[in-house]
């Protein structure tokens, strides 16, 4: 009699810790955010835009490789544009990538971008005039795979001539 009431209890114990367990891990996910995919677009050659990259040392282990550029060249004919954007594969976070004109102004910002990810189309908010824009701002920021919490980004100079 006694080893069943010991097996019962045990058992009753099991149940409970796995109920437990399942609605402290079914709390700990509310709230949780997916990432929505990267979207593509093909585009008309006309509306290609061409990016000079500059030069780039692989990170350190831990740390964020952010890709540079000197030159962003973009058509005016369209806001539509290719974009030459990318998360490098060894990356441990998203990215949301802005570009800003020297004045401030925004023209594109990206949608989460998964390590390893590039985008292949952007849709400017406002196509600038034709022209030369130097001191122009490609910004990184960048947010933990887990948990979507804010993590260090970068500021990127370079030159946007829009033909």
């Amino acid at each position: 009699m006694r080893d069943k009431l010991v097996l019962t209890l045990g058992i009753l114990c099991a149940v409970a810790f796995i109920l437990l367990a399942g609605m402290v891990g079914y709390h700990m996910g509310e709230g949780a955010t997916t990432p929505a995919p990267v979207a593509t677009v093909d585009l008309p050659p006309a509306a290609a835009a061409s990016a000079t990259p500059t030069a780039q040392a692989t990170a350190p282990e831990g740390s964020i490789t952010i890709p540079g550029f000197d030159k962003l060249q973009i058509t005016a004919s369209t806001g539509q544009q290719a974009a030459p954007f990318y998360n490098p594969a060894g990356n441990a976070c998203y990215f949301v990538i802005s570009l800003f004109l020297p004045s401030g102004e925004e023209i594109f910002r990206s949608g989460l971008v998964s390590p390893g990810e590039s985008l292949s189309t952007m849709a400017l908010a406002s196509v600038p005039p034709a022209g030369t824009y130097e001191s122009s701002i490609l910004r990184y920021s960048c947010y933990s795979l887990d948990g979507m919490q804010p993590m260090n980004g970068a500021d990127v100079k370079l030159t946007i001539e829009i033909i």
